[in-house]
């Protein structure tokens, strides 16, 4: 599921569905921001900052219900856990699930 029901239905209570749709492009670009300053980590040979940024990442998906998103992050959280070294190739896997998940957030909004 790209986008937990449950959990937009939340946000909604919370402040709108404008309120909602905003806090979906804050996350976003937020998670862009990682994603270069991950990848930026990785070419550095930074393993603590990367993961770091991973498990940053990973609670932002959650708090969002991005869980696609999520599950992919946590896969790579884990494995950097316990010893594997991030690639940029990983790093691909979390922008494609990012790529999916933007095109069902601008499903989202009103033409």
């Amino acid at each position: 599921m790209i986008l937990s029901e449950k959990k937009r239905e939340e946000l909604v209570n919370i402040g709108g569905e404008k309120f909602f749709l905003d806090l979906l492009d804050q996350f976003h670009q937020q998670s862009l921001t990682i994603l270069s300053d991950l990848t930026t980590a990785i070419e550095h040979g930074q393993t603590e900052k990367a993961r770091g940024l991973l498990h940053k990442l990973k609670g932002s998906c959650l708090t969002m219900g991005a869980e696609d998103l999520a599950t992919t992050v946590i896969e790579l959280y884990q494995g950097v856990s316990t010893g594997k070294t991030l690639t940029a190739a990983d790093v691909g896997s979390i922008r494609a699930a990012l790529d999916t998940f933007q095109q069902h957030k601008d499903s989202l909004r009103p033409r």
